[in-house]
């Protein structure tokens, strides 16, 4: 913001549902914002992380202690699944030579769900589509899409400028787009959804805290086991965050991490197996 409020020009801006909003009221609220922000483009959330989230990938990566140059959340392998990718850090090594240290998201050993070293306010957010975006680009998690290692991104225009440059994209060659249907989108995120309207809905009955008003109404209406992996989701955030701060100060490895995760892990896992049950 202090970039573009010193050099003149027209700029786009991506980011997250929250940093949307923040940025329209402030538009709002300055002429100069407004003027020189002309496109605000949101990614789907599910959560943010803290930097703690970083330092736990670089311990399951056994990234040695050194000068990271440059890491990669998602380095996507196109002979995989979509839903497949390896986080991966660059290292330079005291000699100068520069190592990559990557791990698969499915050896980290803990899945997004799970919430991990997210702030408390994500708990109570209840925007998933960047709703304050001029465009909303999410992951195309459909059956149909998955199998493609390269990744699909499934997207939500609403303003007309940005729907003309897409279209022509694709009348040129440059762009290959393919329409969907709002069903599909939604089923495409529906975990989040149901976190952001059901789970929030009851962890807002929980929550004896003030907060800005919500447009869902806090419940406590739901199955069991709804309400148990809700409760262990809160837990597991605010474990986390302090066991990793604890491992942190104690030195390398995630010993003291996951002696201190190792029993809300366990119900998570738990309550995982019992809807996958229950389920079929």
């Amino acid at each position: 913001m202090e970039f573009i409020a010193n050099n003149p020009g027209r700029y786009a801006i991506t980011g997250v549902p929250c940093f949307h909003k923040a940025i329209r009221l402030l538009k709002r609220q300055n002429p100069l914002y407004h003027e020189r922000i002309q496109f605000q483009l949101g990614l789907v959330c599910g959560q943010l992380k803290s930097a703690l989230y970083f330092e736990y990938l670089l311990r399951r990566a056994d990234v040695p202690t050194g000068k990271v140059e440059s890491a990669c959340f998602r380095r996507k392998d196109s002979k995989s699944r979509a839903d497949e990718y390896f986080f991966e850090a660059i290292v330079q090594a005291n000699d100068g030579k520069k190592n990559i240290y990557r791990i698969s998201n499915k050896k980290i050993g803990v899945n997004w769900g799970m919430g991990l070293f997210k702030p408390k306010a994500c708990d109570y957010c209840d925007d998933v589509f960047a709703e304050t975006a001029d465009i909303a680009v999410m992951d195309g998690w459909l059956p149909k899409y998955v199998n493609d290692g390269r990744g699909t991104s499934l997207i939500v225009v609403r303003d007309e400028r940005l729907m003309d440059v897409l279209t022509g994209g694709r009348k040129a060659g440059n762009l290959h787009l393919e329409d969907i249907s709002t069903e599909e989108i939604v089923k495409s995120q529906l975990g989040g959804l149901n976190q952001r309207r059901k789970g929030l809905a009851y962890r807002l009955s929980l929550s004896a805290d003030k907060m800005p008003a919500k447009r869902i109404r806090p419940a406590s209406s739901f199955p069991f086991l709804f309400k148990f992996e809700q409760i262990i989701r809160l837990a597991l955030r605010k474990t986390s965050r302090h066991a990793m701060v604890l491992q942190t100060q104690a030195g390398s490895g995630l010993l003291i991490f996951n002696v201190l995760m190792a029993l809300q892990f366990f119900f998570y896992r738990i309550v995982q197996e019992l809807k996958r049950i229950f389920r079929t």
